[in-house]
C-alpha cells in the first residue's frame, strides 16, 4: 500500500501559524483607553465599591446546575 505524498511532510512550521490565527481575534477583541488621574480615580472607586443587592442574582446562584444532578446519579456521589 503506498502513502499518501503529504503524510511525510513536516508539520511543525503549521503550529506556529495555526496558534497565531487563534490568538489574533482574542488581542484584537481588546480595547485600549486612556483616562486623566481624576477619571482613573473614578473608576477605581466605581470598580472597589461593594456590589449592590440583586434578588434575581441571588435566585439565579441558588439553583442547581442541572448537569450537576445527572453527574451525581451517574457517580453515585454528591458533584464537588
Amino acid at each position: 500500500m503506498k502513502r499518501g505524498s503529504g503524510m511525510s511532510e513536516d508539520k511543525s512550521p503549521l503550529i506556529p501559524e495555526d496558534a497565531d490565527k487563534r490568538a489574533q481575534p482574542v488581542v484584537l477583541d481588546q480595547v485600549l483607553f486612556t483616562l486623566d488621574d481624576d477619571r482613573f480615580l473614578q473608576l477605581m472607586a466605581f470598580l472597589d465599591a461593594p456590589l449592590e443587592s440583586n434578588p434575581g442574582l441571588a435566585r439565579l446562584m441558588a439553583v442547581q446546575a442541572p448537569w450537576l444532578s445527572i453527574v451525581s446519579r451517574s457517580t453515585g456521589h454528591p458533584p464537588d
